[in-house]
């Protein structure tokens, strides 16, 4: 298979679409990798169709993350939503997707979410609810910036400082009062000093 796929037979879609069904997994691997690298209609088609079934019962795996941020295929969501809610598999990826290839849907079901999640999976959801301009997102962000978790401070206090807005502006001023950690307060400090 790999010598077709060199030399570019003209059945090859067809010989991919016939090894995304064989019971060998090495040759079901090859078959999805190079039909997901490919953009033409059929290729697209058959690897997203393998995707989607894939979802139904596991997280997707890297070339699977790398077809769905380019594609942007709304059939997904419900998918990698209930993937999010099963706790297993890449759940890093699993957000990136949501917040890619979401909507305004899609960010109130990662705000329900918010208070559940880990501090890194809360900093990739505040990204994502800013993005969205979500009405939780200065909340959550006034929030983060009061907890001990440094990377999560960073975020809240840069997407904040991107946002550029007064209340977020208020929101770090008043957080400075409240933050006790000094190397977390330098994080808001910064984001005030590139402020505006």
């Amino acid at each position: 298979v790999k010598a077709l796929v060199q030399v570019g037979h003209p059945k090859l879609v067809d010989i991919l679409e016939t090894g995304l069904k064989s019971s060998d997994k090495a040759l079901k691997d090859f078959s999805f990798q190079t039909l997901a690298n490919r953009t033409d209609e059929k290729s697209e088609k058959l690897a997203m169709d393998y995707t989607l079934a894939h979802l139904k019962s596991a997280a997707p795996d890297g070339n699977m993350v790398q077809l769905l941020s380019r594609t942007k295929d709304a059939r997904a969501l419900p998918l990698l939503i209930e993937q999010l809610e099963g706790k297993t598999g890449d759940r890093a990826s699993v957000l990136n997707l949501l917040v890619q290839i979401g909507d305004k849907s899609v960010a109130d079901r990662l705000a329900d979410k918010y208070p559940s999640l880990q501090p890194n999976e809360k900093a990739q959801v505040l990204n994502g609810l800013k993005q969205f301009r979500h009405p939780k997102f200065r909340e959550y962000a006034g929030a983060a910036l009061l907890t001990n978790d440094s990377s999560l401070v960073s975020t809240a206090a840069n997407l904040l400082q991107q946002e550029g807005s007064a209340e977020g502006e208020k929101m770090l001023i008043e957080a400075l009062d409240k933050q006790t950690t000094s190397h977390l307060i330098h994080n808001i400090t910064n984001a005030l000093s590139n402020f505006g």
